[in-house]
């Protein structure tokens, strides 16, 4: 029953438990076991909806309302959010905004969390795509040296540091 839902939650994400038992013509009493006995599989969304744990998405965007992003808007970013480790989320996307730069303690927590996140096996994308600048000042820092090989870094990640 499991790989069946993992096929129907694939090509209609976001159903509900009753949508589930309907398409696979059961009871709902047997998906809902079923998706609570895989939690490492699925994650139920605040609507009550069921995803595949891989597909659903968490996004954090840090911003301040100076030019620069500080621990403290990080830490703000994550009271507003939660935290991505005790989330159920498999993917989650960190983004730096627009004409915002990161102060060295705000940059070391993005890059702790981000490593700390692929660890426990979630798929990370850092979003740089409306703030270029901030990956050449990342990228001078040795910022992306120490980032897991694993993390995704939008538009691109650097070569090597400069």
């Amino acid at each position: 029953m499991r790989k069946r839902i993992a096929q129907i939650l694939t090509n209609s994400p976001g159903l509900k438990a009753r949508d589930i038992a309907k398409a696979l013509n059961c009871e709902r009493r047997e998906v809902t076991k079923c998706l609570y006995d895989n939690l490492e599989e699925f994650v139920q969304d605040e609507n009550f909806a069921w995803l595949l744990k891989k597909n659903a998405c968490l996004k954090i965007e840090f911003s301040a309302n100076r030019t620069w992003i500080t621990q403290e808007h990080f830490e703000r970013a994550l009271v507003k959010n939660g935290s991505p480790l005790d989330t159920a989320h498999g993917h989650i996307i960190l983004k730096i905004p627009k004409e915002s730069k990161l102060l060295f303690c705000a940059a070391a927590r993005v890059l702790a969390l981000a490593n700390q996140l692929a660890e426990v096996k979630r798929i990370v994308e850092l979003d740089f795509t409306e703030n270029p600048d901030a990956v050449s000042y990342l990228n001078r820092a040795g910022f992306f040296d120490r980032l897991s090989k694993s993390i995704k870094v939008l538009p691109r990640k650097p070569n090597s540091s400069t």
